[in-house]
């Protein structure tokens, strides 16, 4: 079973839009065994709260048989055909963390066949789901030449279509949501062409379903300090402070948000700082060598979440035990307090 920690990348976190995707009961997905709040630990107390128990494996296992039923070319009101590889890739993607929606619109595919080459779909159709792979095992799975897979994954991972990093010099991959995955790898794409249109265009209007409605947080508000929780104690996974000290390797990025309401016309706020958003451990390596993040110190980290909560910003971060993304947010321009 694989643990509910950053470590999984997006495999775990993945759930959340899968229970949408698949009908699973309840609204969020978590494996009773590794859950680690005390107080609700057991089966029969995640059952209660409407929390799935399904494993990893089983998940997987829906994920597949969803993929492969979405095996039919689509075609568009004009026409134009869209093969199937492109409709699966949406359907998978629609599995992990913030979901696609399940509604079909005729430009909701163009988001994919922008991005990959058809051949490149029906590869990446091929990988491990779900979990943090190598070139081997993408090679055992699907019966292609080693060297090949090694070389396609890091041409998708240099141009921010798959997840990758690097543990003891061999280089691990996983598969992306919309967010948390293209839409921050993709930073540097939003005044690119179509990029920022088409993304959007791929939410279509029931990702809410899988997403707002969820019942469990994607990106969740930190208490910037004591004074913020009253009487109760900041835990230490909700400990801001600890939470960067905790790390060695920082990137810091511009605001996601921001820049995507300028990609679109929508004003924000002015004065705020525009650097607000920090990749820690291997996400930051990540990020360092595509060119999507800064690296700076952790004093600089610190200091600049001291900046941002002197400006009235709230941190958050992805809803994880071991986070490695945080953001310094705004109710007037982030994309997650303001909804």
């Amino acid at each position: 079973m694989q643990d509910l920690s950053r470590r999984g990348f997006m495999g775990t976190m993945g759930m959340m839009g899968a229970a949408a995707a698949f009908g699973a009961t309840g609204a969020a997905v978590a494996s009773a065994d590794t859950t680690t709040d005390s107080e609700i630990s057991t089966p029969a107390e995640l059952e209660a709260i409407g929390v799935s128990t399904m494993g990893l494996h089983e998940l997987n296992e829906r994920r597949k048989a969803y993929v492969a039923s979405k095996n039919a070319d689509y075609v568009k009101a004009d026409g134009t055909v869209v093969p199937a590889a492109f409709v699966q890739l949406r359907a998978l993607t629609n599995t992990y963390l913030v979901g696609c929606g399940s509604e079909v619109t005729d430009d909701c595919f163009d988001f994919f066949s922008m991005l990959f080459t058809e051949d490149e779909a029906k590869a990446y159709l091929e990988m491990p789901y779900g979990v943090l792979f190598t070139a081997t095992e993408f090679a055992e799975q699907s019966g292609r030449d080693e060297d090949e897979c090694l070389a396609l994954c890091e041409d998708l991972a240099s141009r921010n279509l798959l997840m990758r990093i690097r543990r003891n010099g061999v280089p691990h991959f996983h598969q992306l949501a919309l967010a948390h995955g293209y839409y921050e790898m993709g930073l540097n794409d939003y005044f690119t062409g179509d990029w920022t249109p088409n993304y959007r265009a791929a939410w279509t209007a029931d990702y809410q379903t899988g997403y707002m409605n969820s019942g469990m947080p994607f990106y969740y508000p930190i208490p910037v300090n004591q004074d913020v929780v009253a009487e109760s104690e900041i835990v230490i996974t909700d400990d801001w402070k600890k939470i960067l000290e905790r790390n060695e390797v920082f990137a810091v990025s511009p605001c996601q948000c921001r820049i995507m309401w300028d990609a679109i016309g929508v004003p924000t706020p002015e004065g705020l700082p525009k650097r607000t958003c920090l990749s820690l451990g291997e996400v930051a390596e990540y990020f360092i060598e595509n060119g999507i993040g800064e690296q700076i110190t952790q004093d600089e980290a610190i200091a600049m979440v001291e900046k941002c909560m002197d400006a009235g910003m709230v941190p958050e971060s992805l809803s994880m035990k071991e986070v490695d993304i945080m953001c310094m947010c705004h109710g007037d321009c982030c994309g997650n307090l303001s909804g």
